[in-house]
């Protein structure tokens, strides 16, 4: 008798979804004090039902168990799934603390000043080239694409190490130069008053680009080619501008160029 109610309570502890097997053997059991029925109360106690118990406790065990390790098994996919959602949503919403848009020769020099900056080089920058990459090589033949830098330029094109190529490559000083009008005999003059120092340098574009972009490739600094803004999200002072791309992608910065 003893071993009937210990029984009972040993499966009444036992987790189960509807608790079948427990509310069956107390309610046999209950049935049988109040009917008083020797025979079931001995019926319980023989070795073949004894066993009979276990095997059926044992498999409804083993049954809740499947179902729970079919839960966790659900849960770890749906953290694993969430974990991967997670990190292709920072890749999607990388920052960067500058942003240039627009490549060309003054994007290109642009960034490569901030990254060279010794102030800068643990800010993370990032170039907007809507061009796709190109290999600058210098041909035999000129371009007519050139522009005249300054003094000032020459000097910047330095600080970035990129005066240097150019040199290797071709340019050409000047040292006096001369504007006129046809319809008019009017005529300005530029020189310097240092004689040997010229007062431009004419620079074809492809060469000077070819150079701060090998620069730039020297430098902790970020470019996507072939990628332009598509929509710019200026939010509150205190949040972050929002920027899409043309890839799809969303990127936030510090500061947009």
């Amino acid at each position: 008798m003893m071993w009937w109610w210990w029984l009972g309570a040993k499966i009444s502890r036992i987790p189960t979804p509807d608790q079948h097997i427990s509310y069956f053997l107390y309610g046999h059991a209950a049935r049988g004090m109040e009917e008083k029925n020797r025979a079931d109360v001995a019926l319980c106690s023989r070795p073949t039902l004894k066993r009979a118990l276990l095997v059926k406790m044992l498999l409804h065990s083993v049954r809740y168990l499947r179902t729970t390790g079919s839960y966790i098994g659900q849960c770890k996919r749906f953290c694993s799934n969430g974990a991967a959602n997670d990190a292709t949503n920072s890749q999607k919403n990388e920052h960067f603390d500058i942003v240039i848009a627009g490549g060309g020769m003054v994007g290109t020099t642009m960034a490569c000043s901030l990254a060279r900056n010794a102030m800068l080089r643990d800010k993370k920058i990032l170039l907007l080239e809507a061009s796709p990459a190109k290999e600058y090589r210098l041909t035999s033949k000129y371009s007519n694409r050139v522009s005249a830098l300054s003094e000032a330029t020459i000097s910047l094109m330095m600080e970035i190490d990129a005066w240097p190529l150019i040199e290797a490559a071709r340019y050409c000083p000047v040292k006096k130069m001369q504007v006129w009008e046809t319809s008019s005999e009017a005529v300005l003059n530029f020189n310097n008053p240092h004689l040997d120092d010229p007062i431009a340098y004419i620079v074809e574009n492809d060469v000077l680009l070819g150079a701060v972009t090998k620069i730039l490739t020297e430098t902790n600094a970020s470019v996507k080619y072939g990628t332009k803004i598509e929509s710019c999200n200026l939010l509150d002072a205190d949040e972050k501008p929002k920027v899409t791309l043309s890839s799809g992608e969303q990127i936030s910065c510090s500061l947009l160029a």
